[in-house]
């Protein structure tokens, strides 16, 4: 009887704990936790941990957003997916828009549309 309960029962997603990188001539395990962010730059998907370093990944971001706690992690915009902790500022911007600076920092502006910035306000509540 227990185990058809559990059969049916509503189960929690669960969500990735590491990923496998590639660093150099090595394979280096990286804890979600370490996760700042991930970010698409000419096509290829990039982790950057907390720490800075920044390894190539073979899923693409819509894929990542299913692998990662939406608790913890969320989709900017088309290229960047971040972790709650590498959110260092939030700047109003033109037309509704928000510009986002990151820990550690982009070189480039981060900005998230009109139509996400409510969701991101409602994320960070």
């Amino acid at each position: 009887m227990q185990q058809l309960l559990e059969q049916f029962a509503p189960t929690q997603p669960r969500y990735r704990q590491r990923f496998l990188v590639t660093a150099g001539e090595q394979l280096l395990p990286v804890a979600v936790e370490e996760i700042a962010y991930c970010f698409t730059q000419h096509e290829l998907v990039y982790l950057v941990r907390h720490d800075g370093r920044k390894f190539p990944l073979e899923h693409k971001l819509e894929k990542l957003e299913t692998l990662l706690d939406p608790a913890v992690f969320f989709r900017l915009n088309r290229q960047y997916l971040v972790s709650l902790k590498a959110i260092d500022k939030i700047y109003p911007y033109f037309a509704g828009k928000l510009k986002i600076e990151l820990r550690p920092p982009r070189a480039e502006e981060i900005l998230v549309s009109r139509d996400r910035t409510p969701i991101l306000k409602r994320w960070l509540e």
